[in-house]
């Protein structure tokens, strides 16, 4: 078929009565109306792209399948983030926090606590809260009124005292 001597132009004509589609394939000659028409691969996709026409795209249209291919992604995208929210909110109600072991017990040393075992001022100003002693405070700081002659009541670890 690559002789175009053998090819009439009745036969590439598409309006004759003697046209053949294989020879005006294959002609050098063959003349196409529109340069730009789009190409289908089947009758079945010519029909199919006159009922509908974002469903099957003809050949050399890549701007159309490349806009399609975007929203196809989009859409994916989208319904693949309902999913996982749809998930996420029908688990959340089995979901529970994981149980934490409590920390261990610490014994806190305080004035209390240490107080039974320690000598000196501190063993001191203990046996004048057991007591109810009287204890006279002079405060250096302030001039007037520097002097408390009250009972200690309680102290804490820096020997701050509660009259």
């Amino acid at each position: 078929m690559s002789g175009d001597s053998s090819t009439s132009d009745s036969e590439i004509s598409a309006c004759s009565s003697k046209f053949d589609p294989v020879k005006t394939l294959y002609s050098s000659r063959t003349l196409v109306p529109v340069e730009n028409a789009p190409m289908y691969n089947s009758v079945d996709q010519f029909e199919a792209s006159l009922q509908s026409k974002n469903t099957i795209v003809p050949v050399g249209h890549s701007e159309l399948v490349r806009q399609q291919k975007e929203e196809k992604e989009k859409r994916q995208n989208e319904e693949a983030r309902q999913l996982a929210e749809a998930n996420r909110q029908r688990f959340a109600k089995y979901e529970a926090p994981t149980p934490r072991r409590p920390p261990p017990a610490r014994t806190s040393k305080n004035v209390l606590h240490r107080i039974q075992d320690i000598d000196g001022p501190l063993a001191v100003l203990k046996q004048c809260v057991d007591q109810r002693l009287r204890v006279k405070v002079t405060i250096p700081a302030l001039m007037a009124g520097s002097q408390s002659n009250d009972p200690a009541l309680g102290y804490n670890r820096n020997n701050e005292l509660t009259l």
